[in-house]
């Protein structure tokens, strides 16, 4: 189940991924100081709608929850593992080149 796929995963990260990955507790849920982007969340609809409630009381950036039951996650149905990628792209405004990115090369 999901102990096993959060064990598979944090031994996958190796060392590395001690410092962006962790086990949240009680007290970390509402903690603005312990940073959290994504939360992957194993069980019933009560329980969800509890946690939910608890972190957007959370001073700070929106979390994104992914959520499956028990059940799911027992038949293969895993998170969307895309949650916990953080992707970021460069851009370079060639305006003041009159729109040309040719002339931002020339010296």
């Amino acid at each position: 189940g999901c102990a096993a796929a959060w064990h598979a995963v944090r031994a996958a990260a190796g060392d590395a991924g001690t410092a962006w990955l962790h086990s949240a507790d009680s007290a970390s849920l509402e903690d603005a100081a312990v940073p959290m982007s994504a939360l992957l969340f194993e069980g019933d609809g009560d329980a969800l709608v509890a946690i939910t409630t608890r972190v957007a009381a959370r001073a700070g950036a929106i979390v994104r929850i992914e959520s499956r039951s028990s059940e799911a996650l027992h038949a293969g149905q895993g998170y969307d593992l895309a949650a916990l990628l953080h992707e970021q792209s460069i851009s370079t405004n060639t305006a003041a080149a009159g729109g040309n990115a040719q002339l931002m090369t020339m010296a």
